[in-house]
């Protein structure tokens, strides 16, 4: 950020502050014996120190303050193109966050809060009679969606199945954000975004990794093989708790950022 000096224009101005108190500090000393020169070398002893601390804090609240303009410059530029998808982006994550445990299709102010309830309250929500009986979704035939609409049919769907396509939506919609706008998104919001994406990565309930996708799909294998144990579903619903709660903070802080840049 712009100061009142350069790194040469720095040492100059240093340089002479130390030449003043310098000669101050040698008048003083000298036996001039008149009260009049005494106060002027003093003054010169101290003057330059308290002018270079003065400047010098100063050019620092500058400094602060330009880095303030260009940081809210870059997010305006940012949200100027951005805004709708950013905006669409944080919502799919909640939705897809939602859906994957309560199998429910909200939006707006609704979706906010079902969004604070399921990350705050997973173990009152997610039990392990739950996960055993799975989802109760609807079952939708692509080639016939009225009739589908008209004579509904259900089937049971493994949570570990719902988790693993809500991230494969949720990183999807993050990697097209990233596409779309890598040369606008400012690098604090982008590092959010990204520690965002790897946490979702890194989580075997809804990562696209292979490694991680296999293991979901030995824990789908052993419900349907009726294998699975309490403990297990209870390690699963610790798991879900930690996770959701730090999700619901990441998405708060870039929520956060949002509104302390004013946007």
């Amino acid at each position: 950020m712009k100061s009142f000096f350069d790194f040469k224009q720095w040492r100059k101005f240093i340089l002479l502050l130390i030449s003043i108190s310098f000669i101050g500090l040698v008048g003083r000393i000298s036996p001039y014996g008149s009260e009049i020169w005494n106060f002027l070398f003093e003054n010169m002893i101290w003057f330059p120190v308290e002018m270079g601390i003065t400047i010098f804090v100063f050019d620092k609240i500058i400094q602060k303050n330009n880095l303030k303009i260009e940081h809210n410059r870059k997010y305006n530029e940012y949200y100027s193109v951005a805004e709708t998808d950013l905006n669409k982006l944080l919502q799919t994550i909640k939705l897809h966050s939602v859906s994957a445990l309560t199998n429910s299709q909200l939006e707006g102010d609704k979706l906010d809060k079902e969004f604070a309830n399921v990350c705050n309250n997973i173990p009152e929500l997610i039990t392990i009679n739950k996960l055993r009986e799975g989802l109760n979704t609807q079952l939708l035939n692509p080639n016939n969606v009225i009739d589908s609409m008209i004579n509904p049919k259900f089937v049971r769907k493994s949570y570990y199945d719902s988790l693993g396509e809500s991230g494969d939506n949720i990183i999807n919609n993050i990697y097209s954000h990233y596409m779309l706008y890598s040369k606008f998104i400012p690098v604090d919001l982008y590092r959010e975004l990204n520690n965002l994406r790897d946490f979702f990565e890194s989580n075997i309930y809804f990562s696209t990794n292979n490694n991680l996708k296999f293991g979901r799909s030995m824990l789908v294998q052993r419900e349907n093989d009726g294998l699975m144990l309490d403990n297990e579903y209870q390690q699963t619903i610790d798991i879900l708790t930690e996770s959701y709660s730090i999700l619901y903070k990441k998405i708060m802080t870039i929520e956060n950022m949002i509104s302390e840049s004013n946007l």
